[in-house]
């Protein structure tokens, strides 16, 4: 049987078989210039002492408010309280006479109503729990027990104040103006805002930390998959964030140019033994006699075809999606692992083959020779 020169496999053969590789995806903006470098630590603390005085801020905004109303009852009982006092003494000071003039001048100058009290008026006392009951305790601390309040007179609603005048009783309207009405749905939403301001704050801080280890685990799954081209942000401002960004990225790099090596390697391996293999079985039909020798030749070229095609198989790169991901780490120990089992393996099919077909060669070409000698003799 014919043989050809030995050549020597050559991965070189099937360089048109290389895939042009795609462009590296690194992150968002990695090819700006570097951001300020901030620590974790500085980072995270500035976040918290921002949260602090945040809320801090909200509180003591909602702790004035809560306190500003006792603050408002005081001062519009001294502002009552002085009016009480201004009308008593000019009262005092006016003859009986002359008091319907003056009353008629203080509610036309002043705006302020002054009556005198019968003893068949009708009066309401206000609940010690409302704001005008809070407001008559303050008042009856400054003017005395004798004061008398009510919250409507004959019917008619407003803060009246009762004093007597040398032995006749009046009644003192209070100004709409003075008497303070509570706003409870004030205190209420600056409470409702420093509550939302903690959560709202503690809720950011705690996304911005866990952003990078959610990247990281996405990041990892899809190389984990075979996805090799998923980059991270190279440019954040958390050094620490961006150092392992940097390993992650340059790992990612090297386990994809491993990956198109190998696939490249096992093309140009399948390609080259496709060919001997080819002129084997040319030789093996035309050269070979023997009808059981062909087709056990034939069996075990058809066995390497079949061993061939799982090189090519394991060699065909499958479709690698380009996209900016998130972060992780990936354990390459394992999958360099299986694939040094599996070339053992293939090695091992590819052997035992080779090996019969030599046998099963060189017999043939021992019978030919001795059927050739027979011929001649």
């Amino acid at each position: 049987m014919a043989r050809d020169p030995q050549r020597k496999p050559s991965v070189s053969a099937s360089s048109g078989m290389r895939r042009q590789r795609p462009p590296y995806a690194v992150g968002a903006g990695a090819m700006n210039p570097q951001k300020v470098a901030l620590s974790l630590f500085w980072r995270t603390l500035f976040l918290l002492l921002l949260l602090l005085a945040s809320c801090v801020a909200a509180w003591v905004q909602t702790l004035r408010t809560l306190e500003a109303e006792p603050q408002n009852v005081r001062q519009s009982a001294r502002h009552l309280a002085s009016l009480v006092r201004l009308s008593s003494e000019s009262l005092h000071l006016a003859d009986r006479a002359a008091r319907p003039t003056l009353v008629k001048a203080l509610g036309a100058r002043e705006g302020m109503v002054l009556q005198s009290r019968a003893v068949a008026d009708v009066w309401t006392t206000p609940p010690a729990a409302d704001h005008a009951g809070e407001l008559a305790a303050e008042l009856r601390s400054l003017l005395g027990r004798e004061l008398l309040v009510a919250s409507s007179v004959n019917g008619t609603p407003g803060l009246w104040l009762g004093f007597v005048v040398d032995r006749e009783a009046w009644w003192l309207q209070a100004p709409a103006q003075l008497v303070h009405q509570p706003m409870p749905e004030v205190g209420l939403a600056w409470l409702a805002a420093a509550v939302f301001i903690t959560f709202a704050g503690a809720m950011l801080i705690a996304q911005r930390i866990n952003r990078p280890l959610r990247d990281l685990s996405f990041a990892a799954s899809r190389i984990r998959g075979g996805e090799y081209e998923s980059r991270l942000d190279e440019t954040t401002i958390t050094s620490e964030i961006r150092e392992v960004n940097m390993g992650f990225n340059r790992m990612a790099r090297e386990l994809a140019k491993v990956e198109e090596d190998r696939a490249v390697m096992l093309a140009g391996i399948s390609h080259d033994l496709r060919t001997p293999l080819a002129r084997l079985r040319l030789e093996a039909e035309m050269s070979v006699v023997d009808e059981e020798a062909r087709a056990n030749m034939a069996s075990d070229i058809e066995q390497l075809d079949k061993i061939i095609d799982k090189f090519m198989d394991y060699a065909r790169p499958g479709e690698v999606t380009l996209s900016p991901g998130g972060a992780g780490a990936v354990g390459a120990g394992a999958a360099a692992g299986d694939r040094a089992v599996m070339l053992a393996g293939i090695s091992h099919d590819l052997r035992t083959p080779l090996s019969r077909l030599r046998l099963e060669a060189e017999m043939s070409v021992q019978d030919e020779e001795a059927r050739h000698n027979m011929e001649l003799d």
